[in-house]
């Protein structure tokens, strides 16, 4: 390998250490270490998680963080719910006073990066979310979608998918519970006309886990909305969004629709990225007030025929 390229890689490397090294110091200016920070996150982004998850995901040792987590129920940060079926197991929640404590340090996040991107135009930002994804998507090419499978909806999945939207979008967003109701009602018709040779509900699993969802719902014989495209946290930057939008648009060009369309909220940036690589468009905005906030609703659109 050339000796420049590696010296491009050291350089971004020491770029980007210093940014985070900046973050850091900007919203972790409080009595809780970084490993502390990132357990408080972790609980909060999956309730009811274990001790045995949080260890995989942060790559900690169990006994470390054992430590951390009584010195967390001590100070009534977290709380422990002991599995009915298994004694031996205890679902991890945060306590209204961890919840305090992990918006005060998703504010601090949140204001830095915003301030971080502010300079940028909207097709910087884009560009900016589009080149993390790309280099994700090469550096970890061998690891993506390993342990993921992707399989049809079956019965039960509307419960756990309604959940999901549910917990991630009153998380990430702040939206309130009447965007539970609003996705529980965007099912009624599909579960009772479900029609598999013009529709198709995708879920994907990580060891019978499920951790996203997306699927293609008809409108007409021209038709196609996309619907129900989310996936967790902790699967994300693996490609698995690119995979899943594939799936949908290869599926709507077989079965001959000529347009697809979706909604959405300008709020959501991070998935304008893969809507716009796959083919749609933003043809309709306007202002709202629904779930708590002020938002600003989208339409999109892709021409199939001219992908």
């Amino acid at each position: 390998m050339s000796h420049p390229i590696i010296e491009s890689i050291r350089k971004f490397n020491r770029f980007y250490t210093q940014l985070i090294g900046l973050l850091n110091q900007q919203i972790y200016k409080s009595n809780y270490t970084l490993t502390d920070c990132r357990t408080i996150f972790e609980i909060g982004k999956q309730p009811g998680i274990t001790a045995v998850e949080i260890c995989q995901s942060l790559g900690l040792d169990p006994a470390y963080l054992s430590r951390i987590l009584s010195q967390f129920v001590k100070k009534g940060i977290i709380k422990k719910e002991t599995a009915q079926e298994d004694k031996r197991k205890q679902f991890i929640f945060l306590t209204p006073k961890g919840k305090v404590i992990l918006d005060d340090l998703e504010n601090k996040s949140n204001a830095f990066n915003e301030q971080l991107i502010q300079p940028l135009t909207q097709d910087q930002q884009e560009k900016l979310i589009g080149s993390m994804e790309s280099i994700q998507s090469l550096l970890y090419q061998k690891e993506q979608q390993k342990g993921y499978t992707f399989r049809s909806y079956r019965p039960g999945d509307i419960g756990i998918i309604i959940s999901k939207h549910a917990v991630l979008y009153a998380t990430e967003y702040g939206f309130d519970h009447t965007f539970e109701g609003f996705v529980a009602e965007t099912f009624v018709d599909f579960s009772k006309n479900y029609d598999p040779d013009k529709e198709h509900f995708w879920i994907v699993e990580s060891s019978t886990k499920t951790v996203g969802s997306i699927a293609i719902v008809h409108r007409d014989r021209h038709t196609a909305q996309l619907r129900w495209f989310f996936l967790d946290p902790q699967a994300r930057g693996q490609g698995l969004g690119s995979k899943m939008m594939s799936l949908a648009m290869d599926f709507c060009k077989t079965k001959g629709y000529e347009k697809v369309y979706l909604s959405t909220v300008s709020q959501l940036k991070a998935a304008r990225y893969l809507y716009k690589k796959y083919g749609f468009s933003l043809v309709e905005e306007k202002p709202v007030h629904i779930w708590g906030q002020d938002l600003v609703d989208e339409k999109w659109e892709a021409n199939i025929k001219a992908l």
